[in-house]
């Protein structure tokens, strides 16, 4: 009988009795926690090869996703894809990314704009978003010093370009920890064989203020608070034309934000990479990143996708991340007119969402 059940039928008619009663009651709930909720180990098949994969497949699905960090059909499908692409079930398999990670229409406005007010038509040009992030590298000891970022640990920054669907657009990996982000994007976007996806004349990616406000690349007032989070006790308000900017701005940028958070969480060498060579372990994030892409093609509903679908999810500042001063390379083809035309643009949006403010 159930210990619960039967304490609710007995009576053995003694008010008084009730030290017994308590103790009865100890001991039953101790011997129903050692029968059925005691934890007990869960990885403990001995299946292997084939029959381990189809007991993974057609068990729990929360299994599933622990083991591959996607629900069962996503999986199923990217085994399909892969297939059609002509590789074969190996233990070894090279895969590309096959244009799972492609540069976004330059030719649209993204919905994600176009059909939000705070955002629409002010930001109307704006095809994506840029940011670095830093993943943890294994680097053998007589070659980490150029790994080490600000917090001395082994890291390769990482450039990536998404668009506001949450999808990754660009990736490069492997750069040094050391190396200061920005000169990483100026170092891409002027070598072609890097085939970093440059929008058209008029069109611009949006960039925080590690990276300077040029051609091509919208980044927010200096010296205003940008940052969500610094305007939280605040409620959202702003002062002035400037932090209005910078406040929509951060809105609409941070989804790089939480694609990388996304990445992180679904992926944890990326926490702590294994000891492969330093080209692999770059491979291994590109790969991560398709992988990322192949999910929220087929499983918008995928649980990581949801918890970081809102704008205003909680985001702490990549602290890995470099702060120092953005590097703008004394290169001709950085001409001061481009400076000054993004300025322009810079000014104009400032000047448009400020008087719809007060209009609102």
């Amino acid at each position: 009988m159930d210990p619960l059940e039967f304490l609710r039928t007995y009576d053995d008619g003694d008010d008084d009795d009730d030290e017994h009663i308590l103790f009865l009651f100890v001991l039953l709930m101790d011997e129903y926690f050692e029968c059925n909720m005691k934890p007990r180990p869960c990885r403990t098949s001995g299946l292997q090869g084939h029959a381990y994969m189809l007991e993974i497949l057609s068990g729990h699905p929360a299994r599933c996703f622990q083991m591959f960090r996607m629900e069962v059909h996503v999986f199923i499908n990217l085994c399909e894809r892969l297939k059609g692409l002509g590789l074969k079930d190996s233990r070894y398999l090279t895969v590309q990314e096959q244009q799972i990670i492609r540069p976004p229409d330059f030719n649209i406005v993204p919905p994600e704009i176009r059909n939000n007010d705070k955002f629409y038509p002010f930001f109307k040009n704006c095809v994506g978003a840029i940011d670095g992030t830093h993943i943890h590298a294994y680097v053998p000891s007589s070659n980490q010093i150029p790994y080490r970022g600000r917090k001395s640990d082994t890291t390769q920054n990482i450039l990536a370009v998404c668009s506001f669907d949450m999808r990754f657009s660009y990736v490069l990996a492997g750069w040094e920890g050391s190396v200061n982000d920005s000169r990483v994007l100026m170092e891409t976007i002027f070598n072609d064989s890097m085939q970093f996806p440059t929008p058209p004349e008029g069109k611009y990616y949006l960039v925080d203020s590690r990276y300077a406000n040029m051609s091509t690349f919208l980044a927010p007032h200096r010296g205003v608070w940008y940052h969500l989070q610094d305007y939280r006790g605040r409620r959202g308000q702003v002062r002035g034309p400037k932090e209005l900017f910078n406040y929509r701005h951060s809105s609409l940028r941070n989804v790089i934000e939480r694609c990388f958070r996304i990445l992180k969480k679904r992926f944890p060498i990326l926490k702590l990479m294994s000891s492969y060579d330093v080209d692999m372990q770059a491979q291994i994030v590109v790969a991560c990143c398709t992988i990322h892409n192949f999910i929220c093609d087929e499983a918008r509903l995928d649980r990581l996708f949801n918890e970081y679908e809102n704008e205003n999810v909680g985001l702490e500042e990549d602290e890995s991340a470099s702060t120092s001063t953005p590097h703008v390379p004394a290169d001709v083809r950085v001409t001061q007119d481009k400076i000054r035309l993004m300025n322009g643009v810079h000014d104009s949006i400032t000047n448009e969402l400020w008087n719809n403010f007060h209009r609102g």
